[in-house]
């Protein structure tokens, strides 16, 4: 597996450390690459469609939550814009576990990324990320779990149109599991895999 780092600019140290220790385990791992993806990736059983079939399900019961809530709250200017809604390609959520901060040496990746079969839909509006609607699989069963996360959708819309990353075939979100404000888009080509930080680099560990 390679991942190639894109355009990191003024980070502080302790968010190099991290960024640069997110290169070190996934291109120095033992597994050979197709091994490893699979071994990621394994506990995958849904597929983009099924994913997106919940989503919909569940669409206007959350639309009608929000409503009630103020619409302002999610990233919608009104109501009005409920009827421009489209369905964004699901992100699979993968962790980087609290072992990844506090292990001296570094192991195999495995030891490190968790995936729990958790999905982010953007909601969509004239081609901008308003929010999004989180999908889980819990007792072998889809459902709809939270959502929200205007200020979230926001910046992943930025760091798609700053890298040029929409209509990618395959992205995953990769996040820290403590609490450091540092979270990543990782996109893969062809067994290549690029990460991307989302939002601004400078903001990391404030």
């Amino acid at each position: 597996m390679k991942l190639i780092l894109i355009k990191l600019n003024k980070l502080d140290s302790l968010a190099v450390f991290l960024f640069l220790a997110v290169i070190f385990i996934m291109t120095n791992c033992k597994k050979e690459p197709s091994n490893l993806d699979s071994k990621i990736l394994e506990s995958v059983v849904f597929s983009d469609e099924e994913i997106l079939d919940t989503a919909r399900a569940n669409l206007d019961w959350y639309l009608d939550a929000i409503e009630y809530g103020g619409v302002e709250n999610y990233g919608f200017h009104s109501t009005s814009e409920f009827d421009l809604i489209e369905l964004g390609e699901p992100y699979l959520e993968l962790i980087l576990n609290q072992d990844f901060i506090e292990d001296d040496k570094f192991s195999n990746i495995d030891n490190y990324i968790y995936n729990y079969n958790s999905w982010r839909i953007p909601l969509e509006v004239n081609n901008e990320y308003r929010c999004y609607i989180k999908i889980s699989l819990h007792n072998d069963i889809l459902s709809l779990v939270s959502g929200g996360g205007s200020i979230f959708a926001r910046l992943l819309d930025n760091c798609e149109r700053e890298y040029d990353l929409k209509n990618k075939e395959k992205e995953y979100l990769l996040f820290l599991r403590n609490d450091y404000n540092c979270n990543f888009l990782m996109v893969e080509d062809k067994k290549n895999y690029k990460i991307y930080p989302i939002g601004d680099p400078e903001s990391f560990f404030l």
